[in-house]
């Protein structure tokens, strides 16, 4: 699946806070401390196609680990996108299908990760442990929340993850 918009955004911390309020998007703990943190990198999001695909549709039909979703995506033109396409995409994609909260270590059905590289100075957890942004629309509500997983931890084969396509330039 790709996501038809291609971004291309420049925002200030303030401005991003304010488009989420407006957005009324709600945000969890995780999310929260993160984008309060001064070493956020908010600024402009490159031009990007956004593709959306299950760990299965990446070529693992039985799950894998971090470092397994991104060889595989590799080998189907693939990337981490940058962290600003987490709150780019959501403040853009109003009309995402319903899903629901209530998963506990598991992402929530109905739910977008999007795949990111390290964006924090001090990132969150263990070392080595694995944290992002993902998008959900549950009860009618737009949320973007804060995940923390370990290395070792095992995505669904119907997890869904938003990548960036490699550009051919």
């Amino acid at each position: 699946m790709v996501f038809a918009g291609k971004f291309c955004a420049s925002h200030d911390g303030i401005k991003w806070h304010t488009a989420l309020k407006i957005a009324d998007v709600q945000i969890n703990a995780h999310a929260e401390a993160w984008l309060n943190q001064p070493d956020f990198p908010y600024g402009t999001v490159p031009p990007v196609e956004l593709v959306f695909a299950t760990v299965s549709e990446l070529g693992l039909p039985h799950g894998g680990t971090r470092a397994e979703l991104e060889a595989a995506a590799q080998t189907q033109g693939l990337k981490p996108c940058s962290v600003m396409a987490a709150l780019a995409l959501r403040l853009a994609w109003t009309d995402q299908p319903e899903g629901r909260l209530a998963r506990e270590h598991r992402a929530p059905d109905g739910s977008v990760t999007v795949m990111s590289l390290p964006f924090l100075s001090e990132p969150p957890g263990e070392p080595g442990d694995h944290y992002g942004f993902y998008l959900l629309q549950a009860e009618g509500q737009l949320w973007m929340r804060g995940y923390v997983a370990p290395a070792d931890h095992i995505w669904a084969p119907q997890d869904v993850l938003a990548w960036s396509k490699v550009s051919s330039h």
